[in-house]
């Protein structure tokens, strides 16, 4: 397999779970889609020689967008109504990886992310 060294991102925010949401959809720099698997040891019992990792939980990190401002963005409506009156409307995401290639729009990869909601 070849190293990808060089893509874009689209990140669509759906509306109600629905709707996508044509003004934000770029962004300069996309990070965060990371899980970590948390384990708990276990010891076996009689010896005590050898020890097992049983999963415990799944940690995800913070999916962080970064980009300039976007007048009259529903995103940023969101975002305000978040940290002024602490009102919460999750919605579903859909980051695509493309290739760097402008001539054709290539999608690489697609990550899907359920109920999220703006924070700082």
């Amino acid at each position: 397999m070849d190293l990808i060294l060089g893509f874009r991102f689209g990140v669509f925010f759906f509306a109600g779970g629905v709707i996508p949401n044509p003004l934000d959809i770029r962004f300069q720099k996309v990070s965060g889609l990371a899980a970590e698997v948390k384990t708990t040891p276990l010891g076996e019992g009689g010896q005590n020689l050898y020890s097992h990792s049983l999963p415990e939980k799944i940690d995800y990190k913070n999916l962080v967008l970064e980009r300039g401002m976007v007048v009259g963005s529903p995103l940023n409506l969101e975002f305000n109504a978040v940290m002024s009156l602490f009102k919460f409307h999750p919605s579903n995401v859909l980051v695509t990886m493309f290739n760097a290639e402008q001539i054709r729009n290539h999608q690489l990869f697609e990550f899907r992310i359920k109920m999220c909601f703006s924070s700082d």
